[in-house]
């Protein structure tokens, strides 16, 4: 029972207990992850939403097996189109998700209900529909029923059923905030079940009942994953009706407010057939970006905590996924070549996208044909912005500042330096200087050794005596090759080196060289 992901090639008896193919126990479902590589994700503590069980009590065929955290559409509608095995596992993305005790960092989610039997749940609420319990702020404070958009109100977004998770989730892959959604079991209040906050216990069997799994707080992480809005003009539920032309599944972050009118229409209460069936695609269509979820459990009492604020650390978790880039809007590749009509996404494909082939909103929410005006060929195209790196120029203040970096290198000197040609070659650099300054270096008692200047102009140093020591005006450093002004090396010891620059001030650095020994070989 402790094995919630549906994985592996096996088979068992409850699968003829329950009438059809099993629901329940990892390791009886000849599906995606045959293997159980998904199932072993952080020790199996994480899964993808596709392949979670979603069996609960009081099934057709008398199941009475472990709850898992996915949604089973015959509680309710009888109906398959809901279950988490028809969502798309094209949609995984790595995520990070962190858990927080800092409130600043909190993400505003609806909560669900995990209790199979509504007869039991608080408000009779089915497993999975929203939370019949007023909206709590982020100390567990329920407000006046009255919907704010005050992020600071227990009734932020909604009045019932929303709460805040601690902590937040981003898709490493594009760099977004993702919205989250976690459950509880309105009637197991021994492991906080009734309070509207994430606050799972250690209780793992033997509680309320059989598995209370920590009061089944279940996270849920959704992406971002398509481009769709409705199309329920047709809809006989006024509830689905009024989502027509309005954007499918989570969306952005956003607290969960695109999410929970969908949500809060899914489980209307529905009489025919037709209608079951509209309200069961209608879950489907929302869980589709449900990409991760957990069946978190304490493992020790002494972690036992009411308000999230109490949260001994900060966690951190890291999914990682490996696949393609994606193609397009729909999938990563066309019927045809790139730029020639039809150009489309293969929707027959599994990666595909749920909307029209050769469609894409726009941000008004109108269609475009991607066919006739395709971006960039449909690969993917990417945005980024250079304004925190970009060069500065004609600041005097950055200027100013940028001294403190000037360095002499190699310092100190042994001998030898990398940018040295040959045995007779002896050279250092000053490096990072501004366009216009002079360099002046000095022994301990202050006998001036050389003068070297650098000016965008004339950038040649005036004391050199090779050609293949002059220095390009571009580059941001000068060479010393070690000699006085009369061309002397100079002896081994301890160098004051003071750069002055006439428009940015000076900056003074102390150098230290040990000077090798005449190569007589090449005398």
């Amino acid at each position: 029972p402790f094995n919630w992901i549906r994985s592996g090639v096996g088979t068992d008896q409850e699968t003829a207990d329950c009438g059809g193919p099993i629901y329940g126990y990892a390791g009886s479902h000849n599906w995606t992850d045959k293997d159980n590589v998904m199932a072993n994700i952080l020790g199996g503590r994480w899964a993808p939403y596709c392949i979670t069980a979603y069996s609960g009590r009081n099934l057709p065929g008398g199941c009475n097996i472990f709850a898992g955290p996915g949604y089973d559409s015959r509680l309710n509608f009888n109906v398959s189109d809901a279950n988490p095995a028809r969502t798309e596992p094209a949609y995984l993305s790595s995520i990070d998700l962190v858990i927080t005790p800092d409130k600043s960092k909190w993400t505003r989610c609806i909560v669900i209900e995990m209790q199979d039997d509504p007869n039991l749940s608080e408000g009779g609420a089915k497993k999975f529909e929203i939370r019949k319990h007023p909206s709590v702020d982020k100390n567990g404070n329920t407000g006046d029923g009255i919907v704010t958009n005050d992020p600071n109100d227990a009734d932020y977004i909604a009045s019932q059923g929303m709460s805040w998770f601690p902590g937040y989730a981003i898709n490493v892959e594009t760099g977004e905030r993702l919205n989250i959604v976690f459950g509880e079991d309105s009637w197991n209040f021994n492991d906080n079940g009734t309070d509207l906050i994430w606050n799972p216990t250690n209780t793992q069997i033997g509680s309320a009942y059989n598995y209370p799994f920590g009061g089944r707080h279940y996270i849920y992480v959704f992406g971002n994953n398509r481009y769709e809005v409705f199309n329920t003009s047709t809809s006989t539920i006024p509830e689905i009706a009024a989502l027509h032309n309005l954007p499918v599944g989570a969306g952005r972050y956003d607290g969960c407010s695109q999410l929970y009118p969908q949500w809060k229409a899914a489980f209307t209460n529905v009489t025919t057939p037709a209608q079951r069936i509209q309200i069961s695609r209608l879950i489907r269509s929302i869980l589709q970006d449900a990409m991760w979820v957990n069946l978190p459990v304490l493992t020790n009492s002494k972690y036992l905590f009411k308000n999230p604020s109490q949260i001994p650390c900060e966690v951190k978790i890291r999914i990682r996924v490996r696949k393609p880039y994606r193609y397009g809007y729909s999938t990563f590749y066309s019927n045809s070549t790139p730029g020639s009509s039809p150009y489309y996404a293969d929707l027959s494909s599994w990666r595909g996208y749920p909307f029209a082939p050769n469609l894409l909103p726009t941000n008004n929410g109108t269609l475009t044909n991607i066919s006739t005006n395709p971006i960039n060929d449909n690969f993917p195209t990417y945005q980024f912005s250079t304004n925190d790196i970009y060069t500065i120029t004609n600041e005097n203040e950055v200027a100013k500042n940028a001294l403190d970096i000037i360095r002499v290198v190699p310092n100190p000197y042994y001998g030898y330096s990398t940018y040295e040609g040959n045995r007779l070659d002896t050279r250092i650099k000053i490096t990072n200087l501004p366009s216009d300054c002079t360099i002046k270096i000095y022994t301990l008692n202050g006998t001036l050794v050389r003068t070297l200047t650098r000016n965008m102009e004339n950038q040649e140093d005036k004391y050199s005596f090779t050609n293949d020591f002059k220095q390009s005006k571009w580059l941001p450093f000068i060479e010393w090759d070690l000699k006085n002004q009369n061309g002397v090396l100079v002896s081994s010891g301890m160098y004051i080196i003071h750069v002055e620059s006439p428009k940015f001030g000076e900056k003074i650095i102390k150098w230290f060289g040990i000077m090798r020994p005449y190569d007589l070989q090449n005398f």
